[in-house]
């Protein structure tokens, strides 16, 4: 931009000498000229006016010379406004015609090089285009001023009124310092302006103004006026005010924040289907983005009350986490308020009305300000997620508000998805049991048997041992069922199974239904002596049971066969169950209720 396109303000200059007369001829070639000719003095006095000054300015000559001086013709000196070497090229100059219609001219002049202190005045009115912009930019919504280079305004729009509460017309003449403007900002007005004076490159800033429309942002673009000889006249400078722009961009980073720390909890959150993990993520990452003293779950409890069940507290602060609380004022119809979605945000403990039995409460949690929103989950209130800050009171932003109601909301379904994990692991926990547990006798199954001694066989064949079975039998139990049927059959043998159980002892000692009436006692690290102990030992509580048999005086006994191996890669864990299921052979076959070792088979 040159320093035509923007309107100048009035100033006084120094007069010189006076100015010649043109002569006749020179008269008459200077009212042929399209452009309006002015002649002065060096004290400004018109000595000549051409005829083209009635199109400039709507007057004719002979008003002009009862003007008597060029700054009574123009409406103010233009003399401020020329280079070095005096002269003036193209200067927009705004003024009234003689109608009092606005109008801006393209101003030039020049020294007379015969006469000092002449100087010699053209002047057309400037095109609609120049006239449309001078009328733009005193029309714009952007402060425009321009500032010389000791940064005094000469010229300022009228924007500037609405924007600082000072007329444009104080602006002329007056630095931002002599305006009272803030020192940060007149040091960085004073910095940008002067960086263009020096360099001629144009420069940007942004800053906030307290002003009478609050505080408002604004982006001032800085930029050259160039005189005739290519040096910077003057510095025009543009401000916009931003701030709706500032919040869109602050609102849109605030969206974006919430976006990116929920997607870090909801990650987080949906590593684990552990509630108490959940829980624990939830309140530390909202104690870690809010900043705040202390963040807590409360859950309520069918009885009543309820218990802090996760808590993230700064050091210093009193810790809630497992105490079970009742509050007296919710019991009276806030409950269903939460479950509808209600939000209780606090900035300010002491200055909020509330009741009694709330209020202390609230002190009795060392609270200053408090954020609370609902935990549902199955469309029923499970809890509640708070955010606190003890320290002092804290203004609730709206984001914050909203971005903890969206942390309480993926609690919800995460705590859903663990409990229905949960019931997943109790219903395939049952499951495996059916499958692994005999129904009857509510001990393992032949599956479970095949399984650990195939385990435990492969176990040991890396790292060397003995490994036993004993295998027993309930002694004519046929007879048994004939007799007392197979409900009472089923009975007994819950309670041999049971008995055999009791005689284990090792962690990876098994004993399971083998089938039907038989049993198998698995005993990985058990030598072929201590088999037999427990084979004893089995037997005598059997017998202790007294449970009656087919005849009168009879009672339930049971047959043992033991064997024991080393195991290896060579040999199936299959011929350990063969060996020990011959030894019950014996033992059946040669008396019953007795123990059996494969040695013994191999000895008879």
């Amino acid at each position: 931009m040159t320093q035509s396109e923007l309107p100048m303000p009035s100033e006084s200059p120094e007069r010189a000498c006076p100015a010649p007369v043109p002569d006749e001829v020179t008269r008459a070639l200077l009212d042929g000229v399209a452009d309006a000719v002015l002649l002065a003095d060096s004290a400004g006095t018109l000595k000549f006016v051409s005829q083209a000054i009635e199109t400039c300015l709507g007057c004719t000559p002979d008003e002009a010379y009862a003007l008597d001086s060029v700054e009574a013709l123009l409406g103010g000196d233009p003399a401020p406004w020329a280079d070095a070497a005096g002269n003036i090229s193209r200067l927009a100059w705004p003024i009234a015609d003689r109608a009092g219609r606005q109008r801006t001219l393209l101003l030039d002049a020049r020294r007379v090089d015969t006469h000092p202190g002449h100087i010699l005045y053209t002047c057309r009115k400037a095109s609609s285009g120049q006239d449309d912009f001078r009328e733009l930019v005193e029309r714009s919504p952007d402060v425009i001023v321009r500032l010389d280079r000791q940064l005094r305004h000469v010229y300022a729009n009228p924007s500037i009124e609405a924007a600082t509460g000072i007329p444009a017309a104080a602006f002329i003449g007056q630095t931002h310092q002599e305006l009272g403007m803030p020192p940060t900002l007149v040091a960085l007005w004073q910095q940008a302006a002067e960086q263009v004076f020096q360099t001629a490159r144009a420069t940007s800033l942004e800053f906030d103004f307290d002003g009478p429309n609050g505080i408002r942002h604004y982006q001032a673009l800085f930029y050259p006026e160039l005189a005739g000889d290519g040096t910077v006249r003057f510095v025009a400078a543009v401000g916009r005010d931003i701030t709706a722009a500032k919040q869109s961009q602050q609102a849109l980073q605030q969206q974006a924040q919430r976006e990116r720390v929920f997607a870090n909890i909801a990650r987080r959150i949906s590593r684990s289907l552990s509630l108490e993990a959940i829980l624990s993520a939830t309140v530390e990452e909202v104690r870690r983005y809010f900043g705040c003293d202390r963040a807590v779950v409360y859950r309520f409890q069918p009885e009543g009350g309820g218990t802090f069940e996760a808590e993230s507290v700064a050091p210093g602060w009193r810790s809630l986490l497992g105490q079970s609380y009742r509050d007296p004022c919710f019991e009276r119809g806030q409950a269903e308020r939460y479950r509808q979605g209600r939000i209780c945000a606090i900035a300010d403990v002491s200055a909020t009305a509330m009741a009694s039995c709330h209020r202390d409460m609230l002190a009795q949690f060392q609270l200053q300000a408090n954020l609370v929103v609902p935990i549902v989950r199955d469309g029923g209130l499970w809890g509640l997620l708070a955010a606190h800050h003890c320290a002092g009171p804290y203004p609730w932003q709206q984001s914050e508000v909203e971005l903890l109601q969206q942390l309480a909301v993926q609690a919800g379904i995460a705590i859903q998805n663990a409990e229905l994990y949960r019931q997943l692991e109790v219903a395939n926990g049952e499951l495996q049991a059916q499958a692994t547990t005999d129904r009857v006798t509510q001990i393992a199954n032949r599956n479970s048997l095949d399984s650990v001694l195939e385990t435990e066989w492969q176990r040991l064949t890396r790292s060397g041992g003995t490994i036993s079975l004993v295998l027993c039998d309930v002694d004519r139990f046929k007879a048994y069922n004939d007799r007392f049927g197979h409900l009472e059959g089923d009975r007994c043998l819950h309670q041999v199974a049971q008995t055999l159980a009791q005689q284990v002892r090792g962690r990876s000692d098994l004993v399971a239904r083998y089938g039907g009436e038989e049993f198998a006692l698995l005993l990985p690290q058990t030598p072929r002596s201590g088999a037999r102990h427990v084979a004893q030992r089995a037997q005598a509580a059997i017998r202790a049971l007294q449970l009656p048999h087919v005849e009168p005086s009879s009672t339930v006994t049971l047959s043992f066969g033991v064997a024991s191996m080393q195991p290896s890669a060579e040999v199936a864990a299959t011929t350990l169950v063969d060996r020990a299921d011959r030894a019950l052979y014996w033992a059946k076959t040669t008396g019953r209720d007795r123990i059996v070792s494969e040695l013994e088979c191999q000895l008879d």
